[in-house]
């Protein structure tokens, strides 16, 4: 039994086409009986349906999108990061670039409210810009871990990166999948295929570097996880963790 708690990000679970929620999922070392339920595996949220546009939208003075909240007029000096999720983009290329806009405001945030409002907005850009088909895959697989099934939710997951290669929380949650049935080899390469699409995908960081550590490679998990602290400086338990691989790594190199 493994007794190092292995996070990665948006867990696969109950979805909802018309409900949305910001979370993560965590893959525990499990001392628990494989008939339960992963202890740390928390509900992927679901992306909501883009609502029609009322009106057409011109850029703003900074060249940010017009927006709007809850139906109505985003505030004119609201936060950009809050402004984006009333005009979501609406493909892979969009999101790349309103991703990249987001990590540097996340990277440069002046507190730990306002870093924990960006990293919120980013993982819900995260499940944007792939169709309804990749969707319903994913609220498929959702299903089968629910009912402990495995093969079935890989299955499916399979589908959703071969229809969709660049989307990377399939990648992200398949290595999940491959890590709950102890298969490190494949998890650590649906991880490094989530960082060659997104390198500041903090919670696969989070997840390379936990399943380094845990297969005794401390100087490589000690990169990755300086990494993530450089993407996400407010990420929970970030500096403490890092403090305590740098006293194990102490005089290897890197």
């Amino acid at each position: 039994m493994r007794n190092q708690t292995f996070l990665i990000a948006c867990g696969i679970a109950a979805l909802s086409a018309t409900a949305v929620c910001v979370g993560s999922f965590s893959l525990a070392a499990q001392d628990q009986d494989r008939s339960d339920p992963p202890a740390t595996l928390e509900p992927m949220p679901a992306p909501a349906p883009a609502e029609p546009e009322a009106r057409q939208s011109t850029p703003e003075q900074d060249g940010e999108p017009r927006s709007e909240v809850n139906g109505k007029p985003a505030k004119p000096d609201q936060p950009y990061h809050l402004r984006v999720l009333g005009h979501p983009p609406k493909s892979p290329r969009q999101t790349a670039e309103v991703l990249t806009n987001l990590y540097a405001l996340l990277a440069t945030a002046s507190d730990e409210k306002t870093g924990t409002e960006i990293a919120g907005v980013i993982e819900r850009l995260w499940l944007f810009g792939h169709g309804d088909t990749v969707f319903v895959l994913m609220q498929r697989a959702n299903k089968a871990l629910a009912e402990k099934n495995d093969a079935l939710a890989l299955r499916f997951l399979d589908a959703v990166v071969a229809l969709a290669p660049d989307y990377t929380e399939g990648w992200h949650q398949r290595a999940v999948v491959h890590y709950t049935q102890n298969d490190f080899a494949r998890a650590l390469g649906d991880l490094r295929r989530v960082l060659a699409l997104d390198p500041n995908h903090y919670k696969a960081l989070e997840g390379l570097s936990r399943m380094l550590e845990e297969t005794g490679q401390k100087a490589g998990a000690l990169a990755a996880h300086r990494q993530l602290m450089t993407v996400n400086p407010f990420w929970p338990d970030g500096e403490q963790r890092l403090r305590e691989l740098e006293r194990e790594t102490e005089g290897q190199g890197i």
